[in-house]
């Protein structure tokens, strides 16, 4: 910024503080502070005893922005005796707070004599009393600036026993070097609960050993609150030494003591694994694991996770063996968050049966779904056979919700990964077989299980497969297994009674459904239920309210104005229950889609050949799950050689999708990083939906990050005429990136555009300040300060002075 536009800028605001209006004062002295103008420092002084309080506590604001310079000795002056005269307690604060930033030898002594109280104020006052406020906040400051000098008055204000304040000055004390630390350590061994309870959050703050030791001293002490105080700063100081003596007071007889260890210990979980000490051994954690309640022994597994490694346990058989039984008994705990830390630890603790076990409790529909799902995703880092997880796993995919088949299939894709023998039907049968919309039912898996061993067992050319023959010694079939429709024929035929089957014209909808009667009677029966049924709908849905508006219409005339209230209150009755069922009815998507969704979470050529596939689809659903899948694989590496094939496609629904397709297919092309899109990505800047122009933009910029053509940069300055402010935005952003790596060329009719759009719309006037800045700030400030004394330039001024103090700031 050249000197001569920021003498000029700093003409403005004098002239505003000076001759404005209330709101142009305050304006003015919020742009002053924000920018630094220290050539207003005396029209904010002036400006200290305005009849408008709000440009008091502006001018303050800005005056404790302001850098300090030589001469401040009339600033501190003049903001102490706002403080100690002024009338309003919010300027008093301001001026105060503004002195606190100043941090000269003068403002300090006013601080110390501040932080005493009001020297003229009476045993009892009736009112709220600004000093009070004032008070705290020279005690804060005192805090924040850390002078020594202050521990003398601090002490003495605390012998004055003022509960109120009481924390504060600790905290503050703590703040001000040795000789504070030493004063709150000194108060920590009082024989009062509530003074060592608030030291010990004051230590918290400190980083010296002494103090340290004075909190450690805490975790014994014979109060509750204390130990509850002094654990959670331990947890606050990080001080790995005392992990140990930490999780002992897991064992505490008081429930908040356990639980602000707990807290604690879990926030110093990630520094386990780079501390390595004799005193952190497996043999103690273990030790722990036996005495704890199930939250207990989920963090001591949690914490053996962070530190253990496979080298140290190949080392010690008795740490291997110990370390076994306890994850293998939190494995069976009844505890969702104690078999999730269980769960993480098998994958450096071997489990022999771990793969059984799991099986089995992913079954118990009483646990949280949090922590079966974490089981199904434990079973792909197991080193066991994955085709025993077939059975069970389908099953899940046949009987759960949504949440809990997403995280099978993404199991399943895991698992798919792994070598199985040849010939076996495996997981990744099984899944193409979902990809292709296909459900499997359990007799079907088997059947397919049984057929694939069977292949691999007579795959010796030596072996004789035996035949069998029927009466007349022809070739029989084996028998077959039963389908599950089939069984529950056999079932239902045992107790004489038949199999309901659909009708034939009631397919394509499962709803319409209705039995087929077997007789004149059962006709006659069913017709009666149904009769009976449709009324009570009827009734339900519809009667209550028509009966009730009939009720209202019966009512004399003086009553209409209560009738008119019934029927509202009928009407919204009825919009409210709407609204409920469609917020508690969840999508529950199919299986085919989950698969989908799993395989982007595989980054490989194998998963992107798959969804390929998927995109010659005909329903929009599945291809925007197709496109948000290759999109999260290109995201993670857009290096495989697979991907070049689906830039073609995804041009393709960039141009003929839905608006979700388009959207999701920009995005895939940004993170493909290809240059042969661009065309089509410069035609998507015109889409009717702003969310696909948006993301063009994105990935233009992503595509391009080595500067852009002028051919693309004339379709996005075309953007910011875009009537969404989300598309002009994003054009910003894509101006300041584009200026980073190559200077645009501004001509005057750009920067005026940009700073008409950011005077006639806030929303974009701080993104707009940030883009000119960047293009042309001298330019700009040129074209916003010639206007801006006008007196029809009113409205817009104070985006001017916000605009202008982004681009003068220092």
């Amino acid at each position: 910024m050249s000197i001569a536009v920021r003498d000029q800028f700093n003409q403005v605001l004098n002239h505003l503080l000076t001759q404005g209006d209330e709101a142009d004062r305050c304006y003015a002295a919020k742009a002053a502070g924000q920018s630094g103008a220290h050539n207003s420092l005396q029209a904010l002084l002036d400006n200290l005893y305005h009849e408008d309080i709000d440009v008091c506590v502006d001018a303050a604001e800005a005056l404790g922005n302001l850098k300090p310079t030589t001469d401040t000795e009339d600033l501190i002056s003049r903001l102490i005796a706002v403080v100690e005269q002024h009338p309003e307690g919010d300027a008093k604060a301001a001026a105060a707070n503004a002195l606190a930033r100043l941090d000269q030898p003068a403002a300090l002594a006013a601080l110390l004599s501040w932080a005493k109280g009001n020297p003229t104020a009476n045993d009892f006052v009736e009112e709220w009393d600004d000093w009070w406020d004032i008070q705290l906040n020279a005690i804060n400051a005192l805090g924040r600036l850390g002078h020594s000098d202050a521990v003398p008055v601090l002490l003495n204000v605390l012998e004055e026993e003022p509960l109120d304040i009481e924390a504060d000055i600790l905290r503050a004390l703590s703040c001000c070097g040795e000789p504070g630390i030493s004063a709150v350590i000194e108060l920590s061994r009082s024989n009062q609960p509530r003074i060592v309870r608030r030291s010990m959050n004051a230590l918290g703050q400190c980083d010296c050993d002494a103090s340290l030791i004075a909190i450690f001293k805490g975790l014994r002490h014979d109060q509750p609150d204390v130990r509850s105080h002094a654990a959670q700063a331990i947890g606050q100081r990080q001080a790995m030494k005392y992990f140990i003596d930490l999780l002992y007071l897991l064992k505490d007889q008081d429930a908040d003591v356990r639980q602000q260890a707990l807290n604690a210990a879990q926030t110093m979980l990630p520094q386990l694994q780079p501390y390595h000490s004799k005193h952190l051994t497996p043999e103690k954690f273990t030790e722990l694991h036996q005495q704890l309640d199930a939250r207990g022994r989920g963090l001591i597994l949690n914490a053996l996770d962070q530190l253990i490694s496979q080298t140290r346990l190949h080392e010690d058989t008795q740490d291997q063996s110990s370390l076994e039984s306890a994850v293998r008994e939190s494995l069976n705990s009844a505890d969702g968050e104690e078999i999730e830390a269980a769960v993480q630890l098998l994958h450096k603790v071997r489990i022999s049966d771990a793969q059984q076990r799991i099986l089995e409790r992913i079954e118990e529909t009483g646990l949280p779904l949090t922590t079966r799902r974490n089981l199904v995703s434990a079973l792909a880092h197991l080193s066991n056979n994955p085709q025993n997880c077939l059975i069970p796993l389908n099953n899940l995919l046949r009987s759960e919700t949504a949440a809990m088949r997403q995280v099978v299939m993404e199991t399943l894709v895991q698992l798919a990964q792994k070598p199985t023998v040849k010939n076996r039907f495996s997981c990744a049968d099984l899944l193409t077989l979902y990809l292709a919309g296909e459900d499997i039912c359990s007799d079907k898996l088997q059947q397919q299980l049984a057929d694939a061993d069977a292949t691999a067992d007579n795959s010796d050319d030596q072996m004789i497969p035996s035949v069998m023959v029927n009466a007349a010694g022809e070739p029989d079939s084996p028998p077959q297994p039963l389908s599950d429709e089939e069984r529950m024929v056999q079932i239902l035929a045992s107790f004489g009674e038949a199999y309901p089957l659909p009708d034939a014209t009631a397919d394509n909808d499962p709803k319409a459904y209705k039995p087929k009667p077997r007789s004149t009677l059962d006709a006659i029966n069913l017709a009666n239920i149904e009769a009976s049924l449709h009324s009570e709908n009827q009734t339900e849905d519809t009667g209550r309210g028509e009966h009730i508006r009939e009720m209202v219409e019966e009512l004399p005339d003086d009553m209409h104005t209560f009738g008119d209230i019934v029927v509202g209150h009928l009407d919204t009755g009825s919009k409210l229950n709407l609204n409920r069922k469609k917020i508690a009815k969840l999508p529950d998507y199919n299986n085919q889609l989950l698969a989908v969704r799993a395989l982007g979470k595989l980054v490989s050529n194998d998963s992107i050949d798959q969804l390929l596939k998927g995109l010659l689809c005909e329903d929009p659903h599945y291809v925007l799950e197709v496109v948000s899948s290759l999109a999260q694989i290109a995201e993670q590496d857009n290096r495989l050689s697979s991907l070049e094939n689906a830039v073609g496609p995804l041009s393709t629904l960039l141009l003929a999708g839905t608006d979700q397709i388009r959207q999701m297919s920009a995005r895939a092309l940004g993170a493909l990083a290809s240059r042969k899109p661009l065309p089509v990505l410069k035609q998507a800047l015109l889409d009717e939906d702003s969310n696909v122009r948006m993301e063009s933009l994105r990935a233009l910029q992503k595509i391009l990050p080595n500067g852009s053509p002028d051919s693309v940069i004339r379709v996005v300055l075309e953007c910011l005429q875009d009537p969404v402010d989300g598309v002009v935005l994003a054009t910003c952003d894509y101006l300041i990136a584009e200026q980073a790596v190559k200077p645009l060329s501004t001509d005057t009719a750009l920067i005026a555009q940009l700073t008409e759009l950011g005077l006639n719309n806030s929303a974009l006037t701080g993104k707009i300040a940030e883009t000119l800045a960047s293009l042309a700030p001298d330019q700009a400030a040129r074209l916003l300060l010639t206007p801006i004394l006008n007196e029809d330039f009113a409205q817009q001024r104070p985006k001017a002075l916000q605009m202008l103090s982004y681009l003068t700031r220092n």
